[in-house]
């Protein structure tokens, strides 16, 4: 999970944590949560910033 992360954030710098989780499911067929998302970042020592918030990118 955490070299996918890694990728996808390679790919999509400002993606939100919602568009991960939804990558993980999509691509993967991994059912997650933003929270699981964040610390898996966190383990893998990814800087979380404010543009990967929790939440939806429609707003």
């Amino acid at each position: 999970m955490c070299q996918f992360l890694e990728a996808s954030i390679e790919r999509r710098p400002d993606a939100y944590l919602s568009e991960l989780a939804n990558d993980l499911r999509d691509v993967c067929g991994l059912e997650t949560t933003e929270s699981t998302v964040w610390r898996a970042l966190q383990q893998a020592g990814e800087p979380c910033t404010a543009n990967r918030s929790f939440g939806s990118s429609d707003g």
